[in-house]
């Protein structure tokens, strides 16, 4: 493995749902991404962070990171998740031997639309509460009208007492 450095601006979360796990996150406390509260989760887990788990034939976990729902169908119909969506903004290096990301991120697919290809619920708020990680996951309601969507995850080594379990909930 390579230890490198990437400096890619915009929407990151092509980078942290694309299954592939860095070996360190360089610039990590400036901008939108929380990664303390992201990988506090390996607390509890170890090497879990960043990790998939497919849901039925719609939902996505990207552990510490994010929920992703696709309702139209595209992960049942054929989306593939080894490359990674191409979500950052892209921009190349002048005079650069590999401008660009491609030598670090390819294979990449195209972004999907929000909120109508992919349905995303953000990492808000993460907390090691008496051994158990508390994962809060919200989705914006992008009208006036429309509520936030809360999801909760609460994680714990096998065997351990204490509370358990995963709900979902609507506030404004």
């Amino acid at each position: 493995p390579a230890l490198h450095q990437m400096d890619i601006f915009g929407d990151l979360s092509g980078v942290y749902e694309s299954g592939r796990l860095p070996l360190s996150l360089h610039h990590w406390k400036g901008g939108d991404y929380p990664v303390d509260l992201m990988s506090l989760v390996s607390d509890i887990c170890g090497d879990c962070f960043l990790q998939r788990w497919q849901f039925g034939k719609d939902t996505v976990l990207t552990n510490g990171f994010s929920i992703a729902r696709y309702p139209e169908g595209e992960y049942a119909n054929g989306l593939d998740f080894s490359k990674a969506e191409m979500t950052w903004d892209s921009h190349t290096v002048e005079k650069s031997v590999n401008p660009g990301t491609a030598h670090s991120m390819s294979p990449t697919r195209p972004r999907l639309e929000l909120d109508k290809q992919k349905i995303q619920y953000r990492l808000k708020d993460s907390a090691n509460i008496d051994g158990t990680v508390r994962q809060t996951y919200i989705h914006k309601g992008k009208r006036d009208d429309e509520m936030d969507t809360v999801l909760v995850l609460y994680w714990r080594r096998e065997g351990q007492q204490g509370l358990v379990e995963s709900n979902s909930t609507t506030s404004t």
